[in-house]
């Protein structure tokens, strides 16, 4: 049902920038947020540089006016999602990860004498100063599609990281009419202290499981070197909300809903269900649990589903790939009818991330021969 509806939504890239630092709050590294323009889309809010897909993104289009380039970097399936990110990042920041020379550095803004760069021919301007653009130096991470009824301004986008210098960064400038300011935190103080839309909450999240650099690395390497596809990141959206029984509707009240979403499985406390499950949660993370409400649903604390919203204060529910209630025409998932990926979001800390057994090993499993998952968690 999806597939040609989303073959429809826009493409997108962005890139996550990621420094290395001391260790600090458990982390020994920080990852770059930047400030949406209060004039443009998602003002206000905490995201990474990137934008829509351009016709100069396509490879044809670079190999008609720089077949040098495209020759010099043989193939890449995801040239134009690259392309698009290291576009976006010299618009917005005024710094461009390329080779010149035959040598790696990031190119400025002021050297390139941004004054007379065109933004519909990017493609032109790298050919007219023999500038590489480095496509290789950028690693997948994830590629999220929001739900159908999230919102009606959807993208498919694709998130690749960067792991930028100390010396680097220095080299940001932002362009003002985009972005208004940046800040480079760990996972833990992101998502404590920005106001962030979804995918980047779930990004952020997952990163919090990587507590080092080189782990960090390590995942980025081995995701980009295996996978022909990167994995796509839908979540399916469910608000309880009796808005949402339109009229002439199967569902006739909230509880005709909540067994699309529930089963016996959510009602046990979380120690059984840790117990003959494997349910795991994520504020057991040492590092981040301080960022989410501390709910535990013991034995007999709830009784029906709406039980479940009001215990772990939350209005929402995203599933994702792997949980039983999940679907997903490109995977066949095998999972149980115990089977859990989820958040449960409410207000600021009221949020809880489950995820059982079965799932995490789904995607933990580092790729066997060129197929598999990238980890989401």
């Amino acid at each position: 049902m999806f597939k040609n509806v989303y073959s429809k939504v826009p493409k997108s890239a962005s890139v996550w920038l990621v420094k290395e630092t001391s260790l600090k709050n458990g982390f020994d590294y920080t990852i770059g947020f930047f400030k949406r323009n209060q004039n443009t889309s998602f003002g206000g809010f905490w995201a990474q540089p990137g934008g829509i897909v351009d016709e100069q993104d396509h490879y044809d289009a670079w190999e008609e006016v720089y077949p040098k380039y495209t020759k010099s970097f043989g193939h890449f399936h995801d040239f134009t999602l690259r392309m698009c990110c290291l576009r976006e990042l010299y618009e917005e920041c005024s710094i461009l990860p390329a080779y010149k020379n035959e040598d790696f550095s990031i190119i400025t803004g002021e050297e390139l004498e941004k004054s007379e760069y065109d933004t519909d021919q990017f493609h032109l301007f790298c050919k007219d100063r023999e500038i590489y653009p480095a496509i290789d130096r950028l690693s997948a991470f994830k590629r999220i599609s929001p739900p159908l009824s999230l919102t009606q301004k959807r993208v498919d986008t694709q998130m690749y990281f960067y792991f930028l210098s100390e010396d680097e960064e220095k080299h940001i400038k932002l362009n003002e009419s985009e972005l208004t300011a940046h800040k480079f935190v760990s996972p833990k103080e992101a998502f404590e202290s920005l106001s962030m839309f979804p995918p980047q909450q779930i990004c952020t999240i997952n990163l919090s499981q990587f507590c080092s650099f080189s782990s960090l690395k390590e995942f980025a390497s081995d995701s980009d070197k295996h996978l022909i596809s990167y994995c796509e990141f839908r979540a399916n959206l469910f608000q309880n909300n009796a808005k949402l029984i339109t009229e002439g509707s199967k569902l006739k009240s909230l509880d005709d809903y909540y067994p699309l979403v529930f089963n016996k499985y959510d009602l046990l406390g979380d120690q059984t269900r840790k117990d003959e499950h494997g349910l795991r949660i994520l504020t057991e993370n040492e590092n981040m649990k301080d960022c989410f409400t501390q709910v535990e649903i013991k034995a007999g604390d709830l009784e029906t589903y709406a039980d479940i919203f009001t215990k772990l204060k939350s209005n929402v529910i995203f599933v994702f790939p792997g949980d039983y209630f999940h679907t997903n025409e490109s995977y066949p998932w095998k999972t149980h009818r115990y089977s859990r990926h989820r958040i449960y979001k409410g207000k600021g800390k009221d949020t809880r991330y489950e995820i059982t057994q079965d799932v995490w090993d789904i995607f933990s499993k580092k790729p066997k021969d060129g197929l598999g998952f990238i980890s989401s968690i």
